[in-house]
């Protein structure tokens, strides 16, 4: 996973391309047992892909109900690091 978001970054596939891993992606990782950790490094690429900011959202609203969940404080450090997303 990590190497596909990296490129991804780097290098923006085509938009159904995108649309389509983003999607299984947030799927994923908005699952209740996905563990945090994985959200604290995937958040900061994610900022910096297009549509990236809004699969950060997904993912988000439905985990941030989560009891000791360190999600909200790390994605509040990746948007103030994060370039803007190229659009």
């Amino acid at each position: 996973m990590r190497p596909v978001l990296e490129v991804m970054a780097r290098r923006p596939p085509a938009e159904w391309v995108r649309e389509a891993y983003l999607d299984r992606l947030a799927d994923s990782l908005s699952n209740p047992n996905s563990p945090d950790e994985e959200l604290l490094w995937v958040a900061p690429l994610l900022l910096n892909i297009p549509d990236g900011p809004s699969v950060v959202g997904r993912i988000e609203e439905r985990k941030v109900s989560e009891r000791n969940s360190e999600l909200p404080q790390a994605l509040e450090r990746a948007r103030r690091q994060a370039k803007p997303a190229p659009r």
